[in-house]
């Protein structure tokens, strides 16, 4: 990569930064909290205030997510004069806690006790996505905390006697409009989206800004709200920006001790019977043949550079994506520890899959990451597409699905990237086990801790 590319490069990953860290958020100030939740365990959240109250909000988030996720919705609130509380639930985000989906409930009620206390006198709304909204429809069943409730993405299995709202996007894979609808009628409203599913539901511009008015509207202020459009496309831009940035900056990384690249015999074609899967993509993009694998130097300093890849890309991404978009901050010990532990077995089954795909002719890093891309994820999609055609409930499955085709589409471009830095395919292989393991350590709620 030349040095003005480089530069280019860096300028545009400080660029995508500043806007995720610094010009979304003014002049919204925020402030780390910690509260004593159910048997005396710390609760973790975030305030956000711009100007005095009129009402205060608490946001829960989805399973394997966090609070971050809720940034886009925290901000919208943020500038209606709300203060805003976003909390990790436990074994979530900056969270320290082993995961306990029965103890969510009780965790949003000491929050909302909290927030009585600390902003007395100023009406209380809760918002939940998913796992969140279950844990509200939980914690009010019986006697209401708040005075509005917005269950997002969740059907409440009980409608309780605060104002509720039932919010969703079209595509909403857990239920039906018609099933949100006619769950309604104990009492509660529903309000859907065009644009969205369950994993997009957060950051919908649409459906927040109808949440605000509704909430609005349900504590005495109007049906009117001021939704910062601009702040939400600025952070989509900024994200996809700066991801591809640090994509750019790592592969530079991959170059740290490159060698010359060793001659190497081309491998022989495939034995009669034997099936390679990377062969179907390879055929249907015109890469025929056979083409010996990049290698450069030995295998240790391959997998240096494989490391030095995923390390820079893993810091840069977590810098940039921890305050408006995912939790994912390095200070967490044990996500730490769970994603050093992964490495070797992620890089293991990397490093077969790799010697498969260089069986075929990949010539190119376009060919090396469409191949690889295709071969990934276009299986997990198209299942993804049968079990949404076949409905809710089900559909919820296939989604998982299409977000692990997405991880892959990503993982592939890790691999064609590291791989041409280094120019090595072994240091892609080391590269992907790095990044994936990180995904995993830092996706998935903490349950052994």
């Amino acid at each position: 990569m030349g040095r003005y590319r480089i530069l280019a490069a860096v300028c545009a990953y400080v660029f995508a930064w500043a806007v995720l860290n610094v010009f979304v958020v003014i002049p919204v100030q925020r402030e780390a909290v910690c509260i004593d939740g159910p048997g005396g365990k710390p609760c973790l959240g975030t305030v956000w205030t711009l100007s005095p109250p009129k009402a205060v909000i608490v946001l829960g988030h989805g399973v394997t997510s966090n609070q971050g996720a809720m940034a886009t919705a925290a901000n919208a609130f943020a500038r209606d004069d709300y203060t805003v509380v976003t909390i990790d639930f436990w074994g979530h985000g900056r969270s320290r806690e082993r995961f306990n989906w029965s103890s969510n409930a009780a965790q949003v009620n000491a929050w909302c006790d909290w927030a009585r206390a600390r902003f007395p006198g100023l009406p209380l709304a809760y918002l939940g996505h998913s796992m969140g909204g279950e844990a509200g429809g939980a914690a009010f069943r019986d006697k209401p905390n708040v005075e509005a409730f917005v269950s997002m993405g969740m059907l409440p299995q009980h409608i309780p006697a605060c104002k509720t709202l039932i919010a969703m996007g079209r595509f909403e894979e857990l239920f039906s409009v018609e099933q949100a609808r006619h769950r309604a009628q104990g009492g509660a409203e529903v309000l859907v989206s065009s644009f969205s599913d369950h994993m997009s539901e957060p950051g919908d511009p649409v459906l927040l800004q109808g949440i605000v008015a509704w909430v609005n509207g349900a504590l005495g202020f109007g049906n009117r709200s001021v939704f910062p459009w601009a702040h939400s496309g600025l952070v989509l831009l900024a994200a996809i920006l700066g991801c591809a940035a640090a994509l750019r900056l790592a592969e530079q990384a991959a170059t740290f001790l490159r060698q010359p690249a060793q001659p190497c015999d081309t491998p022989p074609a495939t034995r009669p019977g034997r099936f390679n899967l990377f062969r179907i993509a390879a055929w249907a993009l015109r890469c025929t043949g056979n083409a010996p694998p990049p290698q450069s130097g030995s295998f240790l300093s391959a997998a240096i550079r494989g490391i030095a890849f995923g390390a820079v890309l893993i810091v840069l991404v977590s810098c940039l994506l921890t305050t408006s978009i995912y939790t994912c901050s390095l200070n967490h010990p044990a996500r730490c520890l769970a994603w050093f532990v992964l490495i070797p077995v992620m890089t293991l089954l990397f490093s077969l899959t790799a010697r498969a795909l260089e069986r075929v002719c990949v010539s190119t890093t376009f060919q090396r990451f469409a191949v690889d891309a295709l071969t990934r994820a276009v299986p997990l999609l198209l299942a993804c597409l049968v079990l949404f055609l076949i409905g809710p409930g089900i559909a919820f499955v296939g989604m998982m699905l299409g977000i692990l085709a997405l991880v892959f589409i990503f993982i592939s471009a890790v691999h064609a990237l590291s791989t041409r830095g280094a120019g090595d395919y072994r240091s892609g292989a080391v590269a992907c086990g790095v990044v994936l393991a990180w995904i995993i350590a830092f996706w998935f709620p903490l349950v052994w801790v």
